[in-house]
């Protein structure tokens, strides 16, 4: 925070800076056919310049001002060749930036307190510093503008650091740095980071989910995947130069991994219960239990039953009908493998025809249940 009108130091480090965008720097890659201030006004922030000086008089021809108004009048440029270096910084600001603004800070306190400043509160400052601060504050944080790039995307500390490092490796290489070429770079590295974060996001949040898989159907994993993704995208979108593109594409390979989790849940535990359920029909089919007069019916009956505790059974999720298949199917085995056993009885002559009807029966009533339970 200095005077103005004291600050030639100051103000020729700012020309350096100006000089240099000026020369050194573009903002297209193609050639640039608009006014060139015009172009970094819509990209330079506000100017503001703070101003610390304990017997400044806002008075000019003996008449008061106000801050901008010195802050004006302090830039205003002298005629003559010879003066170029005072000209030129001041004309820099006035082409460059697009608002100007200036703050005037006054004695904080006694000067015997000025070296406890950092402790003081405001009750122990002037009044009108306080003020003042609270003004410049204000200012900043509601009115002032920020730096931004071509799109009119704001520029954060990031994003600037980024800039920074490739506008001084593109000089140190002898070339000239391009605000365009830099910008698309730029949005590259933000664009790759931002996917990250949303993937980030989206697995955290359907983690939260996947310690209670299975759901019960598909719609209701789909339904958890939008709450999730909604999350996602708009972290992405936040972090993105707006990239759209990508936005519905991003989460496509994570989807398939938590579907497939869910799927292997809903399967095991399935196939869990069905191995707790069977374990007496299972044991009778090992010990031959239903090859006897009537066994057909019984063997149905305990099949059926356990199909109706199957599913009546909470948390089966959507690999419940897949699952339920295998009893059927492992009836049918057991029914092929007594064909065998019928068909090596009726060569030897152990059993009748009528053991060969039951065995018959059953197959159609095997056929009927898959026709139930798909």
């Amino acid at each position: 925070m200095c005077k103005l009108n004291n600050v030639t130091f100051s103000l020729k480090c700012l020309s350096y800076v100006t000089e240099l965008t000026k020369k050194r720097v573009r903002l297209q890659s193609s050639g640039q056919t608009e006014d060139e201030a015009f172009q970094y006004k819509r990209v330079f922030p506000s100017f503001t310049w703070c101003v610390c000086d304990f017997t400044l008089e806002l008075v000019f021809d003996g008449k008061k001002i106000t801050e901008d108004e010195y802050l004006m009048n302090s830039l205003k440029c002298k005629q003559g060749m010879k003066i170029e270096d005072h000209n030129l910084p001041r004309r820099c600001i006035l082409e460059y930036f697009h608002s100007h603004k200036c703050f005037v800070f006054g004695m904080p306190t006694f000067p015997k307190k000025l070296r406890d400043l950092e402790n003081l509160a405001d009750n122990d400052l002037d009044e009108e510093f306080v003020a003042q601060c609270k003004s410049f504050c204000d200012y900043i944080f509601t009115k002032g503008s920020v730096k931004s790039v071509p799109g009119g995307i704001v520029v954060n500390g990031r994003m600037l650091g980024n800039l920074a490092v490739s506008y001084v490796e593109a000089i140190k290489s002898g070339s000239v740095p391009c605000m365009e070429n830099a910008v698309v770079a730029l949005a590259e590295s933000e664009n790759t980071q931002a996917v990250k974060d949303a993937v980030s996001k989206y697995e955290a949040e359907m983690n939260k989910y996947a310690r209670k898989f299975p759901t019960r159907t598909e719609l209701e994993f789909f339904q958890l995947h939008m709450e999730c993704e909604k999350f996602a995208v708009e972290l992405f979108l936040e972090r993105s130069f707006k990239d759209e593109g990508q936005k519905h594409q991003l989460l496509e390979d994570h989807i398939e991994t938590f579907s497939q989790t869910n799927e292997d849940k809903s399967f095991q535990f399935c196939k869990n219960l069905l191995d707790e359920l069977s374990q007496t029909l299972e044991k009778n089919i090992s010990e031959n239990y239903y090859m006897k007069p009537g066994g057909h019916k019984l063997f149905f009956e305990e099949k059926m039953m356990i199909m109706e505790t199957y599913k009546t059974k909470p948390g089966r999720g959507v690999k419940v009908l897949h699952k339920l298949g295998h009893i059927s199917m492992r009836a049918g085995a057991y029914i092929h493998e007594s064909w065998g056993i019928i068909h090596e009885s009726w060569e030897l002559g152990h059993i009748s025809m009528r053991a060969g009807g039951i065995i018959h029966e059953s197959w159609g009533i095997i056929h009927e249940s898959w026709g139930h339970y798909p």
